[in-house]
């Protein structure tokens, strides 16, 4: 009996500790529509990407530096382009975590409960992460209430609209001139045009 009970426990340790070490998927983008993607693998939400006149706006974060590194090289294999916005649909970790990977330069939109949320304590009752000093630039700096117009170049490209939901802060993308719909929230939507 001790050596069912010994195998069995290092059977599942072994697996447990493969599970630990796994790397993480690679990241990929999905096109849906000239200048838009959507971002799969990676640890963490699947996301969007749009490629502007100048530059490239990103649609949630992932939650560590593998998977932000991931994302930059796939945007590198299309385009040459600066990526400048970063856009958190809400603030659950799969969405957020990967933000402080970003390089400082990058514009962090959000909702303003999204950001309010950031600082909200952990469900242990210890303060939030965020409020430390050097997480500070990795915060969201742009808020805004219901409805906020993105210009990637010349043209009005994109609505960003606030729809109710769980959490407070879930946002809907709609891409008006090339018509197509991502709902990015607890799962990622793309309806093609």
């Amino acid at each position: 009996m001790k050596n069912i009970s010994c195998t069995f426990f290092l059977i599942l340790f072994s697996m447990l500790a493969l599970a630990q070490e796994r790397e993480t998927p690679p990241v990929r983008l999905d096109r849906i529509s000239d200048n838009l993607y959507q971002v799969t693998g990676g640890r963490g939400a699947n996301g969007g990407m749009y490629i502007g006149d100048d530059e490239v706006l990103i649609i949630d974060a992932k939650m560590d530096k593998a998977s932000v590194d991931g994302i930059y090289k796939a945007a590198f294999e299309i385009t040459t382009k600066p990526i400048t916005y970063l856009v958190n649909t809400h603030s659950d970790g799969d969405h957020i975590n990967g933000n402080r990977f970003f390089p400082k330069s990058v514009t962090i939109v959000a909702h303003k409960n999204c950001r309010a949320e950031f600082f909200h304590p952990g469900r242990d009752g210890s303060p939030s992460e965020w409020q430390k000093e050097e997480q500070q630039p990795f915060i969201p700096e742009i808020t805004f209430t219901d409805k906020m117009n993105l210009y990637l170049g010349k043209k009005l490209w994109s609505y960003i609209i606030l729809v109710w939901a769980t959490p407070p802060a879930t946002l809907w993308f709609i891409f008006r001139k090339r018509k197509p719909l991502l709902l990015a929230t607890r799962y990622f939507l793309a309806a093609r045009s």
